[in-house]
């Protein structure tokens, strides 16, 4: 088979019935799946985020602890996202269960925050996350 040159490859768009174009779809955005160790640091980093949020809210810097607790969960959705596609060693602490089970305490935690801040919206919102 033969390379197709510019001269066998019409681009331009097609007129329909009414007068418009025709737009070419456009290709869904395809992203690249996490290493092993990228996916283990991001359970590493949400973790030790999750324990800095509680120092903080222990005392009682609730926008603080909010702070590193979204940081915790950015990790984790990504984490649930693309990450563990590619972990598959059995001895790895990195696990679906665990990420969720993560999540989970993350969005109680940012629910609490959230109350004790004001923003009762939000904490709402997390709490039907959770």
């Amino acid at each position: 088979m033969a390379p197709i040159d510019d001269e066998d490859f019409d681009d331009s768009e097609e007129e329909l019935p009414d007068g418009s174009e025709k737009q070419m779809p456009s290709m869904p955005e395809v992203k690249a799946k996490l290493s092993a160790d990228k996916a283990g640091e991001l359970l590493k980093t949400g973790m030790a985020c999750k324990e800095a949020g509680l120092g903080a809210y222990k005392t009682g810097n609730f926008k603080k602890a909010i702070e590193c607790w979204s940081v915790s969960s950015t990790n984790l959705q990504q984490l649930k996202e693309d990450g563990l596609v590619n972990c598959t060693d059995p001895d790895s602490d990195l696990t679906m269960e665990k990420v969720m089970e993560l999540d989970l305490v993350t969005n109680l935690n940012l629910a609490q925050a959230h109350l004790k801040d004001g923003t009762f919206q939000k904490a709402l919102g997390f709490c039907e996350a959770g």
